[in-house]
This record gives structure tokens, sequence and C-alpha cells, in this order.
């Protein structure tokens, strides 16, 4: 967990870091004969909700994985345990609806973008499309 929050998050990382420096310059500097006072520990935010539901709109869309799979019960579990026992923190609800709607509303910010970059500039698209074995595929170049 800590070496996906270094890679992926250095903001929330480098807030635990420092964290942990403070507690540990705590622990240095009070009496061995004393009890030390339990600080407060980092609170990441809310990261984990947008995360993970970025991270099942990139298994549809990038791996292709049908939406079908958020109702499997495996899958339900792992989204259980990334989202961890806290009952304060609120979650978007991980289903198929949930996240044909992140995908629908990154595509609509997508071609948002796009079309503010691409405001009156030329555009030359070529696509090819085939078929095997019942399976469609798209590529561009």
């Amino acid at each position: 967990m800590k070496t996906h929050i270094q890679n992926n998050h250095k903001d929330a990382w480098n807030q635990y870091e420092i964290a942990e420096n403070s507690k540990a310059q705590k622990r240095t500097s009070t009496d061995s004969t004393t009890e030390t006072v339990p600080t407060k520990q980092l609170k990441i935010g809310n990261f984990f909700s947008d995360s993970l539901m970025d991270d099942c709109v990139d298994l549809v869309t990038i791996n292709a994985r049908p939406f079908e799979i958020f109702n499997d019960k495996g899958m339900k579990n792992i989204i259980k345990k990334a989202r961890g026992n806290d009952p304060v923190k609120k979650f978007h609800a991980i289903n198929p609806a949930n996240v044909k709607q992140s995908v629908i509303q990154k595509a609509s910010d997508s071609r948002k973008l796009l079309r503010k970059e691409l405001n009156k500039k030329m555009l030359s698209l070529k696509l090819d499309f085939a078929t095997c074995m019942y399976r469609s595929f798209y590529g561009n170049k």
C-alpha cells in the first residue's frame, strides 16, 4: 500500500512523510518514562474513492473488460477491501451503472478538451476496423 501511494499519489505520500517525521521527532524528544501522546493520524482524504473509480474506468476502457465485472462477487470483495472499514468515508457505489456514467463523463470531458485544442486546426485521422471471432477491433494511426 505504501509503495502504491508513494508511486501514484506523491502529494499524499509527502504529507505522510511529514507526519511520520513529526512523530519520530516527538518520540525522540520525550522522556522514556513518560507516555507519548498519540498524534493524529494522517487522513489521506477521499482520493481512494476517485482513484478507485478511475481504476474501474480504466479496467473497462483500456483493458476492455465488460461492465458486468463489477457485479461479480470477487470484484465486490476487492472493492470492499480497497475501501477499508471506515464508516466515516463516503464513497460512490461502484456498480456497472456508475462506472458507465463515469466513462461517459470522462469521454465528454476528453471531447471538450480535444475540441478546445483543435479549434480551427486541420486534423487528419486514419481509422481501421477489424472483426475476428465475433469480436470487433478498432485502430487508428
